[in-house]
């Protein structure tokens, strides 16, 4: 019986996890400082939006 798992992704498991024993901080803080910055982004647009108003007054 076959295993469901393919004769590429043993070599790939492998791979990946000797990525992550050698660039563990490389995988965890940039995608962390993104995240941060997002929601950086997100608390400030949403704090300006609260001075920031437009009315818009269409003829009809």
């Amino acid at each position: 019986m076959r295993s469901p798992i393919g004769r590429n992704t043993i070599p790939f498991i492998t791979l990946l996890r000797r990525e992550w024993l050698e660039h563990r901080t490389a995988l965890i803080f940039p995608p962390a400082a993104i995240l941060a910055l997002v929601i950086l982004a997100l608390l400030f647009g949403t704090l300006l939006s609260e001075r920031i108003k437009v009315d818009l007054e269409l003829d009809e």
